[in-house]
């Protein structure tokens, strides 16, 4: 598991999910108290679109990020067939 309380902001949220694209190793994500703001949100969209995903688990808690935006990202992991991820925090 990787990344709680890094304050990874912006650029560190985009530059993580582009490296995980290529990353079959990692499969636990704790990106809880990061200050991540629902504009970052759509570099995890990208991610989880992305046939490669390899996460089964993903901590978000602690962060900027309103409900509505987590069930945003939620519905679109559902609803994607090459998904893996079973935990969503």
């Amino acid at each position: 598991m990787l990344g709680s309380r890094n304050n990874l902001k912006n650029d560190g949220i985009k530059l993580l999910f582009e490296s995980l694209k290529n990353n079959n190793s990692i499969k636990k994500l704790n990106l809880s108290y990061n200050s991540i703001e629902d504009k970052n949100i759509i570099e995890i969209e990208k991610y989880f679109k992305n046939e490669n995903n390899k996460l089964i688990e993903l901590n978000l808690s602690g962060n900027y990020i309103k409900e509505k935006i987590i069930k945003n990202i939620f519905n679109g992991i559902k609803n994607n067939k090459n998904n893996k991820l079973k935990i969503l925090n």
